[in-house]
């Protein structure tokens, strides 16, 4: 077996030495630490790091060679080179990943579904959209399996020796790290409402093991390196073939050292950039934050890793993780604006970081206005079908206009500025008014396809957190336009002043209006605060408490397919309940909703990585990538974009003739599988893994 590397468990060194009076705040206190402080004796604290040169971005086609061989997987990748554009190693073998036992696979057997079809058979699909395939578990083998003991998986100490092996075969195992082992997992858990008893071996509840994943955590004398521009893991099934892999990593080398934020601000600091709700604890670690390898950078800089949780008990939502620079030199942003009639304008002033800058202006209305500018003016255009009631005077438009600033290492800054705006009145779409105005809906007939607009269609949502989910939303809209033919319609792309909860609440109840806008989609992707039992929403429109509760949702009875979150523990299993027995009461021809049982982070961008690996995109050097499962996608999207140690989780339900949607694909890209009403779920299967 091969030895570990012993690391200290310490976050930051800090010495603690009075100032002497030779001593100022510009002096180092100790440049042989890492990160080190002094304090006077009236508190005042003089606080530096040591700084990350990056040598180099990702690996050499020669390296994913290398690693191909070591990690035995042969032609497993076909034709497509192993790494990306950006330097990155990913691999991902959809026949063996997460795969249960399959009893039976049927393709669609026809074009589309005949007219004239009788009306108990809806919930296959309407006429004249394409008729579903049949994918059925095999629930007997399974329920036999774990009756006699449950699957064996690879041991922790065996899946470790081969992938430090391999990665030490292929030179690429990094110093500085030591291995953690996790197992990816579903259970298996009876619908409350099942008109089946639990099968024997599976009862209302149990855990299937499928693999041994093992991770590089990597730290520079007790300070972390971690981001999605600082992942190694590798996913090993039970028989010793690779399932799943992931090499993303800059070299880098001690760069130089610079003045910080005293690491005892952190708390107050995170607290600032968090806004999190009252009650919340704010933890404040610092480290060094490595973006995605698409992100060019040439230092990698401590921040402070913000996140928030709840106390055990306490019901409510938290925000993103953040990343905030902890340097003293960080990019400072300030925004001036002003109003003229229905047109804002506005110019930044930065400060600090290192040039050259990006720019990102959102509006809370508009959406994305402008990038790669200081400069930004823009007409407020309200859409149409957000509109509530028509009334003869002006309107008075909240405008908040966000700048986001992204320095020459990745540094972020942003700012705000709020306006207010006088509109007339927009033109009312008659549907989402009438909806609104909580008048009759029209007879839906349920299950499959776009029924208002037809077609294949996504769209998104910032909720909450509009600075920081901008840019997944717009990835995950962008991303889709420019996928590979047939190209799904984005709907729509809505920022927080559009993004209403009665968009996703249910229609059958009062101030639901989900058949217009959440239901009227295939897939949907929403962005924002988030807790185990609700996520929540900015806009105040209409009869809302500005928080989508569980017990509000009820999905697919329209037409949503797919439905994915960048939220904080919507899908967390905790102490007094499991995600699937809240959530699992939305599912009503929904076939699989994704999210995360930790808090999720701010970096990376999983709305166009769901986006990508899910419709195909081209890479290395025009290499097509083929489309990916839905499951698969989003999987493989949480891991290129999340730190290393978050748990992404997803639902979805088994009927009683064995019909589930695990081997989907989007529409057009591949079989896509049949709706499940309410009325014929047997069992949820939760996947849950790590990033």
């Amino acid at each position: 077996m091969r030895a570990k590397r012993a690391l200290a468990l310490v976050a930051v060194l800090v010495t603690m030495a009075p100032f002497s009076t030779a001593v100022g705040r510009g002096t180092d206190p100790d440049p042989s630490s890492r990160i080190a402080c002094k304090y006077s004796p009236a508190g005042r604290s003089s606080c530096f790091a040591t700084t990350l040169t990056v040598v180099s971005d990702g690996l050499t086609a020669a390296q994913g060679d290398a690693l191909v061989a070591a990690l035995r997987l042969g032609g497993r990748l076909g034709d497509r080179p192993p790494i990306d554009d950006n330097g990155v190693f990913w691999f991902l073998d959809e026949a063996q990943f997460q795969q249960l036992p399959t009893l039976l696979t049927v393709p669609p057997l026809g074009p589309t579904m005949p007219e004239g079809l009788p009306e108990e058979l809806y919930f296959l699909a309407d006429p004249g959209d394409p008729i579903p395939g049949l994918d059925t578990l095999n629930l007997l083998d399974i329920a036999l399996t774990l009756q006699n003991g449950g699957p064996a998986v690879l041991s922790a100490e065996a899946a470790t020796d081969f992938v430090e092996g391999a990665l030490d075969d292929a030179a690429l195992l990094p110093g500085n790290a030591i291995s953690t082992v996790s197992n990816s997992k579903v259970a298996f858990q009876l619908n409350p409402n099942s008109l089946l008893p639990a099968l024997p071996g599976i009862g209302d509840r149990a855990e299937w093991l499928f693999d041994t994943q093992v991770s590089m955590q990597i730290a520079l004398d007790g300070v972390r390196v971690t981001g999605p521009g600082a992942n190694v893991s590798v996913t090993v099934n039970p028989d010793g073939t690779v399932a799943q892999a992931q090499y993303a990593l800059r070299q880098v080398t001690d760069g130089a050292r610079v003045p910080i934020a005293d690491p005892l601000a952190g708390p107050s600091i995170c607290d600032a950039a968090l806004d999190a709700p009252e009650g919340a604890e704010i933890s404040a670690d610092l480290v060094y934050f490595a973006p995605s390898l698409d992100v060019k950078v040439g230092t990698l800089v401590p921040h402070f890793e913000c996140s928030a949780s709840l106390p055990e008990g306490v019901d409510g939502t938290i925000p993103l993780d953040q990343y905030v620079p902890a340097v003293l030199n960080a990019p400072q942003a300030q925004i001036g604006g002003f109003v003229d009639g229905s047109t804002v304008s506005a110019m930044a002033e930065v400060s600090g970081g290192t040039e050259p800058y990006a720019y990102a202006w959102t509006s809370a209305t508009n959406g994305s206005v402008g990038t790669n500018s200081s400069e930004v003016s823009y007409e407020i255009t309200p859409d149409p079908e957000r509109a509530l009631i028509p009334i003869p005077e002006t309107i008075p438009i909240p405008e908040t206009l966000t700048l986001m600033v992204t320095d020459a290492n990745g540094l972020v800054a942003t700012a705000q500025q709020s306006f207010e705006i006088s509109l007339e009145p927009p033109v009312i779409d008659e549907p989402p008014a009438a909806a609104a105005l909580g008048l009759p809906l029209p007879d839906f007939e349920g299950h499959g396809g776009s029924h208002a607009q037809g077609g294949n269609q996504v769209a998104s949502w910032s909720g909450t957190d509009s600075p920081a989910c901008s840019p997944y939303t717009g990835g995950f809209r962008d991303w889709t336009n420019n996928s590979p033919s047939p190209r799904p319609q984005v709907r729509w792309t809505w920022s927080t002043n559009s993004s209403w909860e009665s968009d996703f609440k249910s229609d059958t109840i009062s101030g639901g209006n989900d058949h217009f806008y959440a239901d009227d989609v295939d897939y949907a992707f929403y962005c924002g605060h988030g807790g185990p039992n609700s996520f929540t929403f900015e806009n105040t429109v209409g009869p809302t408490d500005q928080s989508l509760q569980f017990t509000e949702a009820r999905w697919g009875d329209r037409d949503l397919e797919w439905f994915a979150l960048l939220s904080c523990q919507v899908l967390r299993d905790t102490s007094s309940s499991r995600a699937a027995s809240r959530w699992g009461q939305a599912f009503d021809g929904l076939h699989e909703m994704m999210g995360f049982h930790t808090n999720a982070a701010a970096s990376g961008n999983l709305g166009a990585g769901i986006a990508l690996r899910t419709q195909g995109y081209q890479c290395c050097g025009g290499f097509t990538i083929a489309p990916m499962k839905v499951h698969d996608a989003f999987v493989q999207a949480a891991i290129d974009s999340q730190p290393d140690d978050r748990v992404w989780v997803t639902i979805l339900p088994v009927s009683y003739s064995w019909q589930y949607n695990r081997n989907d694909y989007y529409w057009g890209r591949g079989d896509t599988y049949n709706d499940i009403p309410a009325s014929q779920i047997y069992y949820f299967l939760t996947y849950a893994g790590n990033t």
